[in-house]
């Protein structure tokens, strides 16, 4: 006698939401039971904000620590002060709620949005669970430290939806939008030049202007601000995990290059050589994209924002941890997309370079590894990069000899 089919339970679905239940759970108890001390960079935006409307300085730690219940360095421009101010219509504690609450809903947001216009037929249920360990389980990392991350990202994928719909305009207003509390994020409007639409040039060159009027405003009515702004920046100089870059890759490498080796030291040898890396990587970025232009009457511009995504993440000197949700949804459509028999090697090489993490008596070799896992998400990225490349190349063919 068979069964209803109706009535049989889809294993893979129950398994996949009873994680995500479960990662719900474990979020919730961790940041609204046991997150006295989560949530920091929430506090940044709450307690920098409300220093600045009782007249203090939020870029000096130690007047704010007066109000603030741990030390902080507020690290966003002075009009962007003004965006973080609503924080201060409820008490603190209410303030992480309705942010969190907020959070989560864009998630869903992102979610909708990926799966109706990104992803389509390469989204099912195995890519929520991706998302929450991706890149280091950047998502989880985001609501942890209450960054606004997830804000920037709905922003940013908004923008990328207007920009695949040829609406420069509307592409341009929410680039510029999250910009002027993140200030990185501009230089996504170059993603015009991967398209053929009609006065892209001027689109971005209004952009910007607009942006440099921005900053001359900080620079010119916040100057003392500025100021403060500009020495906590200064303070950020760092990688590993936390800001996993090109640059910061490279100078550690330099670092233990110089120690182990003792080889002479440059002054300056790491701007140099990332200088070259980007110039390098422009300059690849600028001959595909065009060659495939050329080839390909109807490109498919999807795949080309990806390879844009991922060039703008691979030339950035600061990415923090929480920033790689913008990597998401290339990698998963990448996944989807590629032939894995293809790339088996570069897959293996990942299994492998596990092996080597521990080795007694090899110092050297097992600092390199350290480096490995602490730059992994950058390192990922880079193998994104070669992987669309691949696809671009392979839809080119005057690429094949580069």
């Amino acid at each position: 006698m068979t069964g209803n089919p109706y009535l049989k339970p889809d294993i893979k679905k129950i398994i996949i939401y009873s994680i995500l239940t479960l990662l719900v759970l474990l979020f919730i108890n961790d940041i609204f039971f046991s997150g006295k001390n989560k949530q920091w960079d929430l506090q940044v935006y709450y307690y920098g904000a409300l220093a600045h409307s009782k007249g203090l300085n939020p870029y000096d730690s130690t007047k704010v620590s007066k109000l603030a219940p741990v030390n902080f360095k507020f690290v966003y421009l002075p009009a962007a002060l003004y965006f973080f101010k609503p924080l201060n219509l409820f008490e603190y504690n209410t303030a992480a709620v309705i942010y969190s609450i907020i959070q989560v809903l864009l998630l869903l947001y992102l979610f909708v949005l990926w799966k109706k216009y990104f992803l389509e037929k390469e989204f099912d249920t195995l890519f929520l669970v991706f998302c929450f360990f991706a890149f280091n389980s950047t998502v989880l990392i985001d609501f942890v430290t209450g960054n606004i991350s997830i804000i920037e990202q709905a922003f940013l994928w908004t923008a990328f939806y207007f920009l695949l719909k040829r609406k420069p305009a509307l592409f341009c207003i929410f680039v510029m939008l999250i910009s002027f509390v993140k200030i990185v994020p501009v230089v996504l409007l170059l993603l015009l030049l991967f398209t053929n639409i009609k006065d892209r040039l001027k689109y971005i060159a209004g952009s910007f202007l607009i942006f440099i009027v921005y900053i001359l405003y900080n620079v010119i009515f916040e100057s003392v601000l500025f100021s403060g702004f500009i020495d906590n920046l200064r303070e950020l100089d760092y990688g590993g995990i936390s800001n996993p870059t090109a640059y910061t890759f490279t100078r550690e490498i330099l670092f233990i290059i110089n120690k182990e080796i003792s080889l002479p030291y440059v002054f300056g040898i790491n701007v140099i050589i990332y200088l070259l890396y980007a110039a390098v990587l422009i300059y690849f970025n600028y001959k595909a994209i065009n060659v495939y232009k050329k080839n390909n009457p109807a490109p498919n511009y999807k795949m080309l924002l990806f390879f844009g995504i991922c060039t703008y993440v691979l030339l950035l000197p600061r990415f923090k941890s929480y920033s790689f949700i913008l990597l998401i949804v290339p990698a998963y459509y990448l996944l989807k997309n590629i032939k894995l028999n293809k790339y088996y090697i570069a897959l293996l090489a990942l299994f492998l370079l596990t092996s080597g993490s521990s080795i007694p008596g090899y110092i050297f070799l097992n600092t390199f590894w350290n480096i490995f896992w602490s730059y992994y998400p950058f390192l990922l990225c880079v193998l994104m990069y070669i992987f669309y490349y691949k696809l671009i190349k392979d839809n080119s063919p005057e690429l094949k000899n580069i």
